[in-house]
């Protein structure tokens, strides 16, 4: 991946600055002021300098929403909202996630944005209440689904994402045996909630915060090839019941036999 980020052109600052040069005048600056560093992300940004990409303190997710944000959020969407207590049950990353995806990155019109985004905080927030004890639940069908999803965490990028993978398996195995759209939907959920701590604890211990994350999809062991379409477009509806609530995601698929259906898999 190293070899392949490093041909892209470097990701040049407002002042046409490269990675490499606003990591030297930044560190001396933090010498002359004598400011403590964060050795591991210091280590990390040295890396992200020879790549030519953005250093982690240039990302936009490590950043609180501003005054302006604030006001739009709470006047235009939470004011709007049908139970505006929902916003309790976010997490403050969550929060400001749904905010950038729905408003601040969203191509929509304005009218279209704010649309969106009071749909999906008044339905993720209704979820969130709804199952509160997610992770520690006993779901329905969960080992038969997991087995086939083979979900792992391989740690963080250089740029503190956290990195996970699935090995798709006898997916079409799942569904014979009875496994229906909605029991996949609240299952996925659970993983879903689980990537999400993950990545929350990553950042505790590392810094600074992330909300994005890089999921890498392995196919070449599934049998999806040689399922009919009505049984295959059941079981991308079923592994692919992913909410707004998670958008945003970087994703890597890989397959060694050619035109595999689920290689077109996509986040929002």
């Amino acid at each position: 991946m190293g070899c392949c980020a490093s041909k892209k052109p470097a990701a040049l600052g407002e002042d046409g600055s490269t990675p490499e040069e606003r990591l030297e005048r930044r560190r001396s600056t933090i010498q002359k002021l004598g400011t403590v560093v964060n050795p591991r992300v210091e280590a990390d940004d040295d890396q992200l300098a020879k790549l030519g990409l953005a250093l982690n303190d240039e990302l936009e997710e490590g950043k609180p929403l501003t005054d302006e944000e604030e006001a739009k959020l709470r006047d235009e969407i939470v004011a709007k909202l049908e139970d505006p207590t929902v916003m309790e049950s976010f997490d403050e990353t969550s929060r400001v996630r749904i905010f950038r995806g729905m408003i601040t990155n969203n191509n929509g019109t304005d009218e279209e944005n704010v649309k969106e985004a009071i749909e999906t905080y008044g339905t993720v927030g209704k979820w969130l209440r709804e199952h509160p004890s997610i992770l520690s639940e006993k779901l329905p069908k969960e080992e038969l689904l997991n087995g086939v999803m083979n979900a792992r965490v391989g740690g963080v990028d250089f740029q503190g994402h956290l990195v996970w993978c699935e090995q798709l398996g006898d997916i079409a195995g799942v569904v014979k045996k009875g496994l229906t759209v909605d029991e996949a939907k609240v299952l996925r959920m659970k993983t879903l909630e689980a990537i999400r701590a993950a990545q929350i604890r990553a950042c505790e211990t590392r810094g600074p915060r992330r909300y994005k994350n890089v999921y890498v999809c392995t196919v070449h062991k599934s049998n999806c090839r040689g399922a009919s379409p009505p049984l295959l477009n059941h079981d991308l509806h079923a592994i692919d019941a992913t909410p707004a609530r998670w958008r945003g995601v970087v994703v890597y698929c890989r397959s060694f036999q050619p035109a595999r259906p689920l290689c077109t898999r996509r986040t929002g």
